[in-house]
């Protein structure tokens, strides 16, 4: 018996060498069709077999693609007009004489081409051939080595060597996408300790992190669950929230929360207090810095905030009724009822993380907000 291990390592390596020879000579192909097509001028006649008649075609314009590749605008003796490339062409094209092109019009017109198709006509060109096959390319040395010790290898005259080669295709492919997956995970685990690292590093910046604990604002933070968790802490430490009522804290909140149907922002929202205005204007200031730190050092920056549910939570934690405190804003009663519900779990998250008076405001507020419909 053969070693099968060692039979395939030669069979893998021919299948290499062979496709990797292949792609050579495709390309010293394509490299001598585009040589000479580059040499070929408007006035040039060239016969291509795939034409009718004696397949001669006169070249009436020569363009390059965007993509840098020479195509030719040719006209072929029944006055048709195309193009044709690299694509259209087995191998470079073969020259066969040159014809005056009409002084005036273009190839568009059924005139010009005539006059083209006529001077082919008339053109003294050799009979149509057939294309003669390509000579094979000597098969690179080692390649040929190759064969010859597979085909002397005890495994090569096996009479299950069949069934062998299906199974080990098999559990070839099965290996390749075993590796696809192990990179896909690296690569994935790759970009997660990235992101935790500039995570790690604003978090640091701003306090939040010291010699990787936590500290008294990092476990602040850590009390609240929300998309922008960061910047509504930033608010509470910076004192934003300070002399806030109960309602006022209440729609301050909904300055987090809230996202418009259709993500498009509420044009000049309605900001019922000059207290929240004066802390709605202080939080922008502090998103600006955030984003701007989050963006130096590789992070997505923080999301816009939308303004447009201030007001309705105002109204609705002040104790006015649902017709009431959705005043103009279009929301159905549906989106009204959840759109409280996160304003509520996030001021309950102010809460617990605050203390003396945010703390008895944000509970006053959560009464004004967990009400009626919104508890039914």
């Amino acid at each position: 018996a053969g070693d099968w291990a060692a039979y395939w390592a030669m069979r893998s390596e021919v299948s290499r060498l062979e496709k990797e020879h292949a792609r050579t000579r495709h390309a010293q192909h394509d490299d001598g069709v585009a040589d000479a097509l580059a040499r070929i001028q408007p006035g040039d006649v060239i016969a291509l077999p795939f034409l009718a008649n004696r397949g001669l075609a006169a070249v009436v314009g020569v363009a390059l693609t965007k993509g840098g590749t020479i195509v030719l605008e040719i006209v072929a003796e029944d006055r048709a007009l195309s193009r044709v490339g690299p694509r259209e062409l087995d191998g470079p094209p073969s020259p066969a004489g040159q014809i005056d092109l009409p002084d005036r019009g273009n190839p568009r017109q059924s005139d010009y081409r005539e006059v083209v198709a006529s001077r082919l006509r008339r053109l003294d060109a050799p009979e149509r051939s057939a294309r003669i096959p390509e000579v094979p390319t000597e098969v690179p040395a080692e390649i040929a080595r190759l064969h010859a010790a597979l085909r002397a290898h005890p495994c090569h005259r096996c009479e299950q060597r069949e069934d062998h080669e299906r199974w080990q295709y098999r559990a070839d492919e099965a290996l390749r996408e075993v590796t696809k997956l192990r990179d896909r995970i690296e690569r994935q685990g790759g970009s997660i300790v990235r992101q935790l690292g500039r995570i790690v590093r604003v978090l640091t910046d701003l306090g939040y992190l010291e010699a990787d604990q936590p500290t008294d604002e990092g476990m602040r933070l850590a009390g609240i669950y929300s998309e922008v968790d960061l910047l509504v802490a930033e608010c509470l430490r910076h004192g934003v929230l300070d002399g806030l009522s109960p309602p006022e804290v209440a729609a301050f909140a909904a300055y987090f929360v809230y996202e418009p149907r259709g993500g498009d922002p509420t044009l000049n929202p309605e900001i019922p207090t000059h207290s929240l205005v004066a802390a709605i204007d202080r939080t922008d200031e502090i998103a600006t810095a955030l984003r701007r730190h989050e963006r130096s050092v590789g992070l997505d920056p923080t999301k816009e905030l939308d303004a447009g549910f201030v007001a309705p939570a105002y109204r609705w934690a002040h104790g006015l009724g649902l017709d009431e405190s959705v005043g103009d804003l279009d929301v159905t009663g549906g989106d009204f009822v959840r759109n409280v519900k996160q304003v509520a779990d996030l001021v309950g998250q102010i809460r617990d993380v605050s203390e003396t008076d945010l703390r008895a405001a944000a509970h006053e507020a959560l009464d004004g907000l967990r009400r009626g419909i919104v508890e039914a």
